[in-house]
């Protein structure tokens, strides 16, 4: 209106009028091509218009958020327009964790220690930003972290609006869960790093042929695969049985041409068979771009795993000229050149995380 009014007082009615019908005609092509933007979306991501539901799959709709249809953010866009400032947050520091063994217990896969939820809800209502990085199902860490965190908070009658501050990278990279500000996750997916349907039903034959009695195949994921150990089954024997399965997964691989694209990796509890750029580093990358969608920037990063694997999460914090820390809670650490902190306590896995946290406390 402001604008069709100086038009008219400098120009006159017919300008004003050419004024409005060119705005008009600028306003539908960009209707159009946002339309266009969230369509190819959706069609790219059916999974986005399964959680947006209720969602127009042809173009914008005003009830769901820019972002989860494709588009960019208000605050980006505000960033942009140089309507707000793009200079990153400063925070003190940033957790990253692993799951099994390092939060939950390898043997009972749960969280034992309730001290453990609360060390991690002062970070979150500090505002430090705590990433979990795994190669579980987003499903399985739902339920067996997520929603012991998301009970506890309310037992302490504390917000929800604290899980804002949440990160969870699942299957290595594969899948991720953000929440928002009411404290609802919401799950994404990777589909180019899928393993081929025939080579997961080929393990999963193999596990039930031969493996069974020491683990099973797990049908939650999505974008690989795991043989994981049995409940009740001894750790150091699945040790062993580990490196016959891991064999024959190798000797498998090979037989279907497929040595550059899939890897193999054991961990505490579990045998996992990704695409060769899934990882903890895929994981940890993840965690990185999510900082800065928030544009926060720790000033420090302290990493919590109990396996090789782990250690990548803090190389790759430090390939991308962060500083890190590695608290090393398993019971091996292998010999070699690290350029980030290395802290080795006497206690293993779960324990050792409670106790660390506990030492780290900001609250006295």
């Amino acid at each position: 209106a402001a604008g069709y009014n100086m038009v008219l007082e400098n120009q006159g009615v017919e300008q004003a009028e050419q004024w409005r019908t060119g705005m008009e005609q600028e306003i539908q092509r960009n209707w159009t091509e946002i339309d266009e933007i969230v369509k190819n979306y959706y069609l790219e991501h059916p999974e986005a218009l399964e959680r947006n539901a209720g969602a127009n799959p042809n173009g914008y709709d005003a009830d769901f958020l820019p972002e989860d249809q494709g588009l960019p953010s208000l605050n980006s866009e505000l960033v942009r327009l140089h309507l707000e400032s793009d200079i990153e947050k400063s925070i003190e520091e940033a957790f990253l964790f692993d799951i099994d063994g390092v939060i939950t217990d390898p043997d009972e896969k749960r969280i034992t220690q309730v001290e453990l939820l609360d060390s991690i809800i002062r970070r979150l209502e500090l505002g430090y930003p705590i990433g979990f990085n795994t190669g579980r199902a987003i499903n399985w860490v739902s339920e067996r972290v997520i929603n012991p965190l998301r009970q506890r908070i309310l037992e302490r009658k504390k917000s929800l609006k604290m899980l804002s501050n949440i990160f969870l990278s699942g299957e290595y990279g594969g899948t991720w869960m953000e929440f928002d500000k009411k404290g609802n996750g919401y799950v994404y997916m990777n589909q180019n790093i899928s393993i081929p349907l025939q080579f997961q039903e080929e393990i999963r034959r193999m596990i039930a042929n031969k493996y069974l009695y020491a683990m099973f195949y797990d049908e939650d994921k999505k974008t690989m695969v795991s043989a994981e150990m049995n409940p009740g089954f001894n750790l150091e024997e699945f040790k062993e049985v580990q490196k016959e399965f891991y064999e024959d997964v190798k000797a498998l691989i090979a037989a279907n041409g497929l040595t550059n694209q899939i890897r193999v990796d054991n961990t505490t509890i579990a045998t996992d068979i990704e695409d060769a750029t899934a990882g903890k580093r895929l994981g940890t990358k993840k965690f990185l771009e999510w900082l800065r969608k928030k544009r926060i920037k720790p000033e420090l990063f302290r990493v919590f795993g109990d396996s090789a694997a782990d250690e990548e999460m803090a190389e790759e914090l430090d390939i991308n000229g962060r500083n890190a820390e590695y608290w090393f809670v398993g019971k091996e650490l292998g010999k070699k050149e690290r350029r980030f902190r290395v802290l080795t306590p006497q206690k293993n896995f779960s324990q050792l995380t409670c106790q660390a946290l506990r030492e780290l406390d900001p609250v006295a």
